[in-house]
């Protein structure tokens, strides 16, 4: 959920690329390659370090951290998909909020803690097999 808070910043930096391509002053490949080498990797460095303290203040035991950090950083390149989509999407940064709204609640409503399997309504049980969250807690 890091990159929720920096969607009106990706709208505001597409369409500085936008001119800035339109005036020929670099191509959409520079600024997707930068952005593949140098914003991907320093965003995945900061959700594996925060992981990772917060790992070490809950005390659990060593052999877990595999797995929590495998399906935490699942579940970031996952959201950070969708923001990005959604950025892409959007014409601003109200309605990018707004568009991801609605994917965000269902995969937070439906994660196996606030709403079980078990629990909820038959015609919504299929919702458990797309959240992402589900699988991760």
């Amino acid at each position: 959920l890091q990159t929720l808070p920096l969607m009106p910043l990706l709208i505001e930096q597409r369409t500085y690329m936008k001119y800035e391509t339109s005036e020929k002053l670099y191509a959409e490949t520079a600024c997707s390659l930068t952005t593949l080498c140098v914003t991907v990797p320093l965003s995945l460095v900061g959700a594996a370090m925060q992981t990772a303290i917060i790992f070490l203040f809950s005390q659990m035991t060593d052999d877990l951290f595999g797995p929590i950090m495998f399906w935490t950083l699942l579940l970031f390149f996952f959201f950070d998909a969708v923001f990005q989509c959604v950025s892409a999407v959007a014409p601003d940064a109200h309605q990018a909020l707004t568009l991801a709204l609605p994917f965000l609640v269902i995969f937070m409503l439906f994660n196996g803690v606030i709403v079980t399997k078990e629990t909820a309504p038959v015609f919504l049980r299929r919702v458990f097999d797309v959240c992402p969250n589900f699988y991760a807690m």
